[in-house]
């Protein structure tokens, strides 16, 4: 699955914080919410894509992200993959 419209972490860019009202939070999914739909589906791959310069992580940031999450990548610019 490939899924954009995201939001990854709490902290954004120059420490900026997502409070729990923000629009957001029920405009874009969260890491939690992409977790939920992967294990509910049974989807054996997920890419996140439309990854922000706002949220303020650099590609090795998200490289270690995804070493805590089994089955979920951060997609790049000129990425390639087969369906």
């Amino acid at each position: 699955m490939v899924i954009g419209n995201t939001v990854v972490g709490e902290v954004l860019k120059d420490g900026y914080v997502l409070s729990e009202d923000n629009i957001f939070r029920k405009e874009l999914f969260s890491r939690n919410e992409i977790v939920e739909l992967k294990n509910k589906y049974k989807i054996k791959k997920v890419i996140m894509a439309h990854l922000e310069e706002d949220w303020g992580k650099s590609y090795d940031d998200y490289l270690e992200l995804e070493k805590q999450y089994d089955g979920i990548s951060f997609a790049y610019d000129g990425m390639t993959f087969q369906v």
